[in-house]
């Protein structure tokens, strides 16, 4: 998946007026589509910025895109033409070449998922879920928000890309450490904190961002695949013995 620059750039190219057309009807505003994609580029135009902000603040040499910004800003919101005029004004090919740079330098900082790492996680959530139970703790309730984060996210994984997902990915890994803190005795919790980042493609750049070699992310993918199967297989068993006792039922009924 795009970082969202590459998003938004996509995005704003499709906006490309033709025939004179207006930005309201190249942009289908008179659509709940429309507007919900119209809401989708302002996110994307977020993330940018706090992108370019957390890189300026590393050292990168962010100055020529963050001069761009506020034109990327003008052509979200369709400035200065407005909605109903013709908005061939409203795109800027010089930003837009600028955006896409932008994309080449936040592709490197942000981690990708492997092919099926989105469904992964998903299910990799759900077994931690499983494993907190009745736990009312408040780190229980807190791991519990953040996968509710999370899952919220991975269903807009498509849209806004890995940015946001990274970011509640850390998250989780402090919870799940905290947990491996709190109950030494249970190595669910080690394993599951090994495993936080087994979604993602193992590259240098992952290393740089979790600070772990690349032998130690593949044994946490092995730690997280075998947690998933487990949680998979356990599922399955749980449904077929449910299936089992409701045969029984209706037999011992009908009999």
């Amino acid at each position: 998946m795009a970082d969202p620059a590459k998003l938004l750039y996509d995005q704003l190219n499709s906006w490309k007026v033709k025939n004179n057309e207006t930005t309201a009807t190249i942009r289908s505003l008179n659509t709940k589509n429309g507007w919900e994609q119209q809401r989708l580029a302002a996110q994307r135009l977020l993330d940018v910025e706090e992108l370019l902000h957390r890189l300026r603040d590393d050292g990168s040499p962010m100055l020529a895109a963050e001069r761009h910004l506020s034109r990327w800003t003008q052509m979200v919101f369709g400035y200065p033409k407005g909605w109903t005029t013709n908005g061939a004004d409203n795109l800027h090919a010089d930003s837009l070449d600028v955006l896409l740079t932008a994309s080449g330098t936040f592709s490197i900082y942000i981690p990708k998922f492997e092919k099926t790492g989105p469904s992964d996680l998903d299910n990799f959530l759900d077994a931690i879920l499983a494993h907190l139970k009745d736990d009312s703790t408040y780190l229980a309730d807190h791991a519990r928000r953040i996968i509710a984060h999370l899952k919220k996210l991975l269903v807009d994984w498509q849209a806004l890309g890995e940015f946001r997902i990274t970011d509640a990915v850390k998250d989780l890994e402090r919870i799940l450490d905290e947990l491996a803190k709190k109950e030494p005795q249970d190595p669910f919790w080690r394993r599951a904190r090994d495993a936080t980042w087994a979604w993602f493609k193992k590259d240098v750049m992952l290393g740089a961002i979790t600070g772990a070699t690349i032998v130690a992310l593949q044994s946490g993918a092995q730690s997280g695949a075998e947690i998933v199967q487990e949680h998979v297989q356990h599922q399955l068993s749980s449904s077929t013995q449910s299936e089992l006792s409701e045969g029984a039922d209706d037999s011992a009924g009908s009999s």
